[in-house]
């Protein structure tokens, strides 16, 4: 059975539209050399990482597609930053891919695709809860005139 991807791609300068597009260009290439099938490709070029996903035109329709019951196995990035840049908003935006029932693969820096396990996003989670009361701390320590 033949595989379905989308393919995400999301770049934080606006003028880099012709590199988030050859970058999406060769995910689908990628895609293709796997033998899968792409049923669509979904582009926010100058939007940035720390943006909320329901700010970025792009994830929102690749959401759109995958709530509307359209066969799609994978979401295929570049790595896992495209889907954000804070760890909060990746857990959550892996946690919405999930919830629709899809995996992500991402592309590790030697090439090597990895699929996403469900148990990696409670590690996300984990990590941004950890962030969370680091930042806290920090920041009533700076309040407070305290060095670390």
């Amino acid at each position: 059975m033949v595989k379905t991807v989308a393919v995400y791609e999301r770049t934080a300068s606006k003028s880099s539209d012709s590199e988030a597009a050859s970058n999406a260009r060769w995910l689908e290439n990628m895609a293709h050399s796997k033998g899968w099938k792409v049923k669509g490709t979904y582009i926010d070029a100058g939007v940035s990482g720390n943006s909320p996903p329901h700010e970025r035109p792009g994830f929102s329709k690749l959401i759109d597609a995958l709530l509307s019951h359209e066969t799609i196995d994978y979401v295929l990035v570049r790595d896992l930053s495209r889907l954000g840049r804070e760890i909060a908003i990746v857990q959550r935006t892996i946690s919405r891919i999930h919830a629709a029932g899809v995996q992500i693969i991402y592309v590790r820096l030697n090439g090597e695709l990895v699929i996403e396990a469900p148990f990696e996003a409670d590690i996300f989670y984990n990590i941004a809860v950890l962030y969370r009361q680091y930042r806290k701390m920090y920041e009533t320590t700076r309040r407070l005139g305290t060095k670390r």
